[in-house]
């Protein structure tokens, strides 16, 4: 056991500026950022995009945050189906539903969004 035989304690003018600093740094508003991973079962790529644009918990994602999120794609991802809410794309449908707000993909364990060779591009 290792017992403590002396400590300081700072001068009274170096511990209120040392409390000061800290009460700055933990009451300094940040821009936050979550991280959402689209496994592919739980929490889709298309999900997880709206999660990210929204905010909020959508199909099986958690909420994205203020900031730039990041979507962790850890399936590979094949479009099959029409998402009708484009507001890009002419016809109002594609693949993904539209990015609204900044953030990024990145590979997790899934590094590829492709299209089902049987989805003609003039349904999308």
């Amino acid at each position: 056991m290792t017992r403590i035989t002396s400590f300081s304690v700072l001068p009274a003018a170096q511990s209120t500026i040392l409390s000061a600093l800290l009460f700055g740094l933990l009451a300094t508003p940040s821009a936050e950022a979550a991280t959402i991973s689209a496994d592919g079962v739980t929490c889709t790529l298309a999900n997880a995009i709206v999660a990210a644009n929204t905010d909020t918990a959508t199909g099986g994602c958690p909420a994205g945050d203020t900031g730039a999120d990041t979507i962790v794609l850890d399936a590979d991802v094949t479009l099959s189906a029409v998402d009708g809410t484009s507001t890009v794309n002419e016809g109002l449908a594609a693949g993904l539903p539209d990015v609204t707000d900044e953030l990024t993909i990145s590979a997790g364990l899934g590094s590829v969004i492709a299209r089902d060779a049987t989805f003609s591009c003039e349904a999308a």
